[in-house]
């Protein structure tokens, strides 16, 4: 089982070793790290540490592509569990959300996932013409009729 990273420097390990992650690397300060995941040289996500330990408090997503982070994670009671989520709007304006300490993911995990929420939006948007809330919608309206396909499918 992979163990959880929390810290800055077993993050920093973690994307020495890993070759695809090593040409993703953008900055890698003593507090933070910062990664190009769709290869077009801005900086996509970031981990940060503001404590004297290192261990990872924030991660920074830009969700725009145009360099610039708009979505903040943030573990405010260092339990390596987020608990705050800040979404700053073109504007420059926050909007605060409050996840609470039922939230049992690490900060790489949840990193992980928001990439992958938005390569899978970029996906659907440039092949298929949708967006990532109109399919989450058909998915919805359509749940019961896909289940039943797909146990179906099972069968055979």
């Amino acid at each position: 089982m992979e163990s959880k990273i929390v810290s800055i420097g077993q993050a920093k390990k973690r994307i020495k070793n890993d070759p695809k992650l090593s040409k993703m690397l953008v900055r890698s300060g003593w507090r933070d790290i910062a990664l190009d995941l769709t290869g077009n040289g801005y900086a996509d996500i970031a981990f940060y540490s503001g404590r004297i330990n290192r261990k990872i408090d924030t991660i920074a997503l830009d969700l725009t592509g145009n360099g610039e982070y708009n979505l903040y994670l943030y573990d405010s009671d260092g339990n390596d569990i987020p608990d705050t989520i800040i979404k700053v709007n073109d504007d420059g304006e926050e909007e605060e959300i409050v996840f609470g300490g039922e939230v049992e993911l690490g900060f790489i995990n949840i990193g992980v996932k928001i990439a992958n929420l938005l390569v899978a939006e970029e996906y659907l948007q440039e092949e298929l013409g949708v967006s990532i809330e109109e399919m989450a919608e058909y998915l919805k309206e359509n749940a019961d009729t896909l289940l039943a396909n797909i146990k179906n499918s099972e069968k055979a």
